[in-house]
């Protein structure tokens, strides 16, 4: 099969894994940028338009189409949306965008509406608020204390995140930005669970759970691998429930303290950390390329890694001559 990877970025090692698990398909690697590293573990290399320049998507179409391409992802969130709007000027080219329908990125991408989302199909998740208003009732009547937590409505990586302890922290970080939502602070323990949704059957084929050590710039830096029953019923639980359907690669946050969770979010593509599953066995590529066949993977079993294995990231360097770039 070729594959084509956007947004490539720093993602190296997930592009080598892909490589490994498909070694008679080429691997196109794409990026708006020369200095991506990853690009260059790809076969073949491509700088592309930003995904707000024009000519971006005939860009994206014309590589698909000069090289065959049966399947193609992307590696971050705002490039998920517009492939998923232009699916069908991929199927038109016989290539399968690897991602959720439209329905279930978009639901991902406003937390607030993804929390609404949630408590309507009765999914724990933690108390999300749109409105000061309301919050500062809540603060009042005792349903919330601090601290809290400030965030953009939409993003990801951490970017803007802020920990207020006070009303006058609260008023001060809500006067200074738009467009946030505060969350209550939860003191749980943090985990990470990457699932892979069939594209043919639509049912949940592998899970793999981590619960996070560490975080560093909003992505997962050290992690131990867990078969934790509460996590696991939760999960899929909350896929059944859920008014979207998720399909391929997703990654979810959530949080628990043994005898509950709380659903923070989901990521519809590969999350940064899972590198951590594919080391323990669990091959999200293999169920991928079976679905590019046109053939379903067999439903879920239970949990098939071993547990208490440590994942530890550390930085690597990518060297080029000007030539290679």
């Amino acid at each position: 099969m070729n594959i084509l990877v956007l947004s490539s970025g720093t993602r190296s090692l997930l592009v080598r894994y892909l490589k490994a698990s498909n070694p008679e398909g080429l691997i196109v690697c794409a990026d708006n940028s020369p200095y991506a590293p990853a690009l260059y573990e790809g076969d073949l290399q491509y700088i592309t338009p930003r995904i707000d320049a024009p000519g971006y998507l005939d860009a994206i179409l014309n590589i698909c189409a000069r090289h065959s391409i049966n399947g193609v992802f992307s590696l971050i969130d705002p490039e998920l949306v517009v492939l998923a709007k232009n699916a069908d000027a991929f199927l038109k080219l016989g290539v399968k965008p690897m991602i959720s329908d439209l329905t279930a990125v978009e639901a991902c991408f406003d937390k607030f509406a993804f929390a609404e989302m949630l408590l309507d199909a009765d999914v724990p998740t933690v108390k999300t608020y749109r409105s000061l208003a309301f919050a500062l009732h809540d603060l009042s009547t005792g349903r919330l204390a601090f601290p809290l937590m400030i965030k953009p409505v939409k993003g990801s990586a951490s970017i803007r995140l802020k920990k207020v302890e006070d009303v006058s922290a609260l008023n001060a970080a809500w006067r200074d930005a738009e467009d946030l939502i505060i969350q209550e602070w939860v003191d749980m323990t943090e985990y990470g669970v990457d699932c892979y949704v069939d594209f043919e059957s639509g049912e949940l084929v592998d899970m793999f759970i981590k619960q996070k050590i560490l975080m560093r710039a909003g992505e997962t830096d050290k992690a131990v691998s867990s078969h934790n029953p509460i996590v696991e019923k939760t999960v899929k639980s909350m896929l059944e429930r859920l008014p979207v359907k998720f399909k391929g690669a997703i990654d979810v946050d959530l949080f628990s303290d043994g005898d509950r969770c709380l659903i923070s979010e989901i990521n519809p593509r590969f999350g940064g950390g899972y590198p951590h599953a594919y080391a323990c066995g669990v091959n999200f590529f293999s169920h991928y390329l079976q679905n590019l066949a046109g053939a379903s993977n067999k439903q879920y079993s239970g949990l098939q890694y071993e547990p208490h294995v440590y994942m530890m990231k550390y930085n690597d360097v990518c060297m080029k001559r000007h030539v290679e770039l």
